[in-house]
């Protein structure tokens, strides 16, 4: 998912020039003002004649959508239409390469399982036990790279208006519950984000999501242009990434609790 951030995209496309992957579908925002022509025209060149073989699906707007939210999930609705499982990458999340290996290989592995609904690859611990590969979670934000299937995402519901028929199962096992309550009362009329609400319909679900036991995403849109991660000293900018090797070994260990405190320190700062 693209849109008006040239040198952004120039980023992550490098990194997919190493992949070379077969398929790609790009979505991308109409400009919202004559400044922006030139670098949506430029970012939708780049993507449009990749350098490698390869069938590229567009979804160029040709009206600006003001809102982010729908922008995103207009885009992940179209992807999930054509496809049964994928990868999602905005053009400010540059992932490490082993991460479309471990994707792939989880996609496969948790396909038929319905109580997984969430593939990531960034690791806001950065790092939890080296001896494993990843482990599972339903602590799933930030949505920085991240994979799941069509099955998955029909279960999306952007706006959390009957959040309190199931306030029980979201609040269950949280440590913050009047942090999650005010959040869900702020989104029960209006789009608040659109990632805040995949987690709660992961929770609502009673599904989790997988974790890599490294971070393998790096966030690198922490500045002025962007629309909501704008503190550019924040601690989630540019977290470091590590290449993972090995993808077999599960981590039984629950460190919900410690993601839920850097959840909220990070919804806190957008």
């Amino acid at each position: 998912m693209v849109y008006r951030r040239l040198e952004k995209a120039q980023k992550l496309y490098a990194v997919l020039q190493k992949i070379k992957p077969k398929k790609l579908y790009i979505s991308c925002n109409a400009p919202a003002n004559p400044t922006e022509v030139y670098f949506c025209e430029e970012i939708r060149k780049l993507f449009l004649h990749p350098d490698w073989d390869c069938e590229v699906y567009t979804l160029f707007q040709e009206q600006h959508i003001s809102d982010c939210s729908t922008s995103i999930t207009t885009g992940i609705n179209w992807f999930f239409s054509q496809e049964k499982k994928g990868i999602i990458l905005e053009d400010d999340c540059i992932p490490e390469t082993s991460f479309f290996q471990f994707c792939k290989l989880m996609l496969d592995k948790y396909e038929d399982h319905e109580s997984v609904m969430h593939i990531s690859g960034t690791n806001l611990l950065q790092q939890t036990n080296p001896n494993y590969d990843y482990f599972y979670s339903k602590m799933i934000l930030p949505c920085w790279g991240w994979a799941s299937w069509s099955r998955a995402w029909k279960k999306y519901t952007p706006l959390m208006n009957n959040w309190q028929q199931h306030q029980e199962l979201i609040l269950k096992d949280v440590k913050h519950k009047a942090f999650w309550e005010e959040i869900l009362k702020k989104n029960e009329n209006e789009l608040i984000g659109w990632d805040l609400q995949w987690m709660i319909d992961v929770w609502v679900n009673n599904s989790v999501g997988i974790i890599p036991s490294q971070n393998m995403v790096s966030n690198i849109g922490y500045d002025k242009y962007a629309t909501l991660t704008t503190k550019e000293d924040s601690k989630f900018s540019q977290l470091p990434v590590k290449n993972v090797t090995s993808f077999n070994k599960t981590d039984l260990s629950n460190y919900d609790q410690l993601l839920e405190d850097l959840i909220i320190d990070f919804i806190k700062e957008l």
